[in-house]
């Protein structure tokens, strides 16, 4: 459980963020979640998603003006049998 005393963790309900309602979230942000409310909500991703599509990418950190974003990988490898992949850290970065 996290402590309520950090402020970086998110509270309220959260979302799965999927790629076909992105643009709508980045245009109208209250239609999804009220900005009025006194808790935060925010959007889980699947980092592997944005990886190939730079205008998602670039839709996401509008998103991330709004909303905290949580990342949960289901497909990343980050390793093989050489060793890990380190280029795969820089795109996540972003």
């Amino acid at each position: 459980m996290i402590p309520s005393s950090c402020s970086h963790a998110p509270i309220g309900a959260g979302i799965g963020l999927r790629l076909p309602h992105l643009a709508e979230i980045v245009a109208t942000p209250s239609v999804v979640f009220s900005t009025k409310s006194s808790k935060r909500s925010w959007l889980e991703i699947h980092p592997e998603n944005f990886l190939a599509n730079p205008h998602a990418t670039e839709l996401l950190l509008d998103a991330r003006r709004d909303f905290p974003v949580s990342v949960h990988t289901v497909g990343v490898s980050i390793a093989v049998r050489a060793g890990l992949i380190v280029g795969i850290f820089g795109a996540c970065d972003r």
